[in-house]
């Protein structure tokens, strides 16, 4: 899956191995307990740049260097999914959207970096975004493939 705020996200499988084999954790169970919290609650976004927080790391990026590389990787990450969405679609994409704290609280600067550049494939993103809904935002240009950021309840949901 994609790198999370705190997960990991897709990892190499002999990273597994090397972590429980050097990293000096010596417990019961072999260090599986200790690993599931590493990779679950220590990695992803926060392991990279010490916050979870996506607003805290767009907001650093400019001057940060571990902010910048932790929105990058996140952005590189949606990127190849799309991507791979988007071979698996054959290119029969009714739209692209975010949801969650993601979809709630996007800005132009991370959505650029994840599809600035597919005009080709049939997204063009307007700076200017315009609110279709009470809680959607539609930031695509006209003509375009619609790109959303849907506010979502995720506890109803």
């Amino acid at each position: 899956g994609l790198v999370m705020g705190t997960r990991c996200g897709d990892i190499d499988c002999g990273l597994v191995f090397e972590l429980l084999q050097h990293g000096g954790v010596d417990y019961e169970d072999g260090g599986v307990q200790w690993l599931k919290h590493e990779l679950n609650k220590k990695s992803g976004l926060k392991g990279v740049c010490g916050t979870n927080d996506m607003r805290h790391i767009l907001d650093h990026s400019h001057e940060d260097a571990k902010c910048e590389l932790a929105a990058d990787l996140f952005a590189y990450r949606i990127k190849k999914y799309i991507g791979a969405y988007y071979m698996l679609l054959d290119g029969k994409v009714d739209a692209l959207v975010f949801t969650g704290g993601i979809g709630e609280n996007i800005r132009y600067s991370l959505l650029n970096k994840i599809v600035g550049a597919s005009c080709n494939v049939g997204f063009k993103l307007n700076e200017r975004s315009f609110r279709k809904e009470e809680d959607i935002v539609q930031w695509n240009e006209e003509n375009f493939i619609p790109i959303v950021s849907i506010k979502v309840d995720e506890q109803k949901a």
